[in-house]
């Protein structure tokens, strides 16, 4: 009985086995049934997008330039044409970050509509559909490409910024541009987190971040309200243009609640005045209840602006250094201040005054390698055109009573009175000069950096301008009221760095002393100094966002240039 009921349970278990076997036998024939049109369909797939990368031409409207599809077809031809976002028909779980991350976009001073992201999205939805996946390899194709030239696109905007594409990366150098974003891409193949490869492109200045971090909160807060932009710029006498003009103004003082928008057509001169005498006083500024430049650019400054503005200055710092020295000068223009800094510590911060918007102050970045003590002015070819020839027609006495001598080119001081100032209208063939000394346009000393502007930081003889608030005063050189604690911190790091070898000819006791007793020295710095002007309008200050004039009005020539697709 025993053995009998272990050889029908052993009979049942080799039934079961073999049925078993069979079942999974099929499946696996079935599995690898799949796993083979896998192949097949990811082998059509690489098929297809070669064919579309070798039939592209310059006038496809794949691509937002040709220039970024040659770059496209050689990440692919290093690929061997396999799909980068897409595997055996699905989406890889890269696509839906970067998808995800272009939501975002706004938040690292980009917009998601320059990245393809409306085209993206439709064909994503489309492939997602039932079987679509399996069938549209053509659009499958076309979306990875999308993707890719999207993705490059982000990588260069966030790497070098969108305004000067001329900065770190050279389009003209293929290779390193090539091999940037093959490294790119490669950090997606190999499963690196879209956020963290975006995140290590960007600038590590602290500034950036900070400005950066508070974005999200300028952001949630922000007026979305559409207001309408003001053009002052019509034409005097003109009465249609100046008529419409006033309406735009009535309309704008209505939309922020300074007039009835229900009764604008009734607002004499005298109602809008005091609109515009109430608008002032909530903004704390003189009350005068006049039109004029500046009450229009503030009536400009919405936060739809702002946001824009914002962008823009993130946008600047990405053409600086990946991160500043340690040790360095910035100059930033339109809030007037100088800053030294010394690791992350400000060890000086000084008002400047800087170009008038008629002769701006360039944006570079060089190095001090030479400071001079009382230094003689040589004036530049432009203000001697501009300002000084057309006086000295008037008056050849007129360089005397400015404490300027006129010089021939071989150095030898001669009379203005012996010259026939008349027959001169582009320029003239000889130097004018001040001596130094305390009177001296430059003032007490002159901090030198290899420019192709020939702009340089001085102290200055007007040293009671450094008391306005707007200092866009100069002819385009930056004057900096605490020369005497800038000229010291470079001293002091000159010393400090070279105290392995051998003294320094000089240091900030030399240069206290050279000033005291007068004299003109020419100190040349052994360890230069970088030396950053900038043109950054918003920063971040006690965690909200403060906002610079826009004194060159840069600002608003960016945002035509960087918002121009949207």
């Amino acid at each position: 009985m025993i053995l009998r009921s272990t050889f029908f349970y052993f009979a049942v278990f080799l039934c079961l086995f073999i049925v078993l076997s069979c079942n999974q036998s099929g499946r696996s024939k079935k599995h690898s049934e799949k796993f083979k049109q896998a192949l097949e369909r990811n082998q059509q797939l690489s098929t297809t997008i070669q064919s579309v990368l070798s039939n592209i031409s310059a006038s496809d409207s794949i691509f937002y330039n040709f220039q970024d599809a040659e770059m496209v077809k050689e990440i692919y031809r290093l690929n061997e044409y396999l799909p980068v976002w897409s595997d055996t028909g699905k989406w890889k779980p890269c696509a839906m970050e970067f998808l995800s991350y272009l939501d975002t976009s706004v938040y690292d001073g980009l917009l998601k509509e320059d990245y393809h992201y409306d085209k993206v999205l439709k064909l994503k939805n489309h492939l997602d559909t039932i079987h679509a996946n399996l069938n549209d390899v053509s659009i499958l194709a076309k979306a990875d490409l999308l993707f890719t030239e999207a993705f490059i696109s982000v990588c260069e905007d966030l790497k070098q910024g969108r305004l000067h594409h001329d900065s770190l990366l050279q389009k003209n150098n293929v290779v390193q541009y090539l091999d940037f974003f093959d490294a790119q891409i490669t950090a997606v193949e190999d499963g690196k987190k879209i956020s963290e490869i975006f995140f290590s492109l960007q600038p590590s200045i602290n500034g950036y971040r900070k400005l950066k971090s508070t974005l999200r909160k300028f952001i949630s807060k922000m007026d979305t309200t559409h207001f309408i932009l003001l053009n002052d710029r019509y034409k005097n006498g003109d009465l249609q243009d100046s008529i419409f003009f006033h309406d735009q103004l009535k309309y704008r003082l209505a939309q922020i609640h300074f007039l009835n928008i229900d009764s604008l057509q009734t607002i004499d001169s005298i109602a809008l005045s005091i609109a515009i005498k109430k608008y002032q006083t909530a903004q704390q500024i003189n009350a005068d209840g006049k039109i004029s430049s500046s009450l229009i650019k503030r009536l400009n400054i919405t936060d739809d602006i702002k946001l824009k503005r914002i962008l823009v200055t993130l946008d600047r710092y990405k053409n600086l250094p990946d991160s500043m020295e340690s040790i360095c000068i910035q100059a930033n223009l339109p809030s007037y201040t100088l800053q030294f800094w010394n690791d992350d510590t400000i060890a000086l911060t000084s008002k400047i005054i800087c170009g008038k918007p008629l002769t701006p102050t360039p944006i570079l970045n060089s190095k001090i390698s030479e400071m001079i003590v009382f230094p003689t002015w040589t004036v530049p070819t432009s203000i001697i055109k501009k300002e000084m020839l057309p006086q000295l027609k008037k008056n050849a006495g007129y360089l005397a009573k400015k404490g300027l001598a006129l010089y021939n080119n071989k150095g030898k001081k001669i009379d203005p009175a012996s010259i026939d100032w008349n027959k001169y209208s582009k320029g003239i063939p000889y130097k004018i000069r001040q001596s130094s000394g305390e009177d001296n346009a430059l003032g007490v000393i002159k901090f030198n950096f290899k420019n192709s502007f020939d702009v340089y930081l001085h102290d200055t003889n007007q040293r009671y301008l450094f008391q306005k608030n707007k200092r866009a005063l100069s002819h385009g050189c930056v004057r900096v009221e605490k020369w005497k604690q800038l000229a010291t911190l470079i001293a002091k790091n000159d010393s400090m760095k070279n105290i392995l070898a051998k003294p320094v000819k000089y240091n900030a006791d030399s240069i206290d002393t050279w000033v005291g007793r007068k004299q003109k020295h020419t100190i040349n710095i052994l360890h230069p100094v970088p030396v950053f002007i900038t043109y950054l309008t918003c920063e971040e200050r006690g965690g909200e966002i403060l906002f610079h004039e826009d004194i060159y009005d840069d600002d608003l020539k960016m945002i035509k240039l960087y918002f121009s697709k949207n």
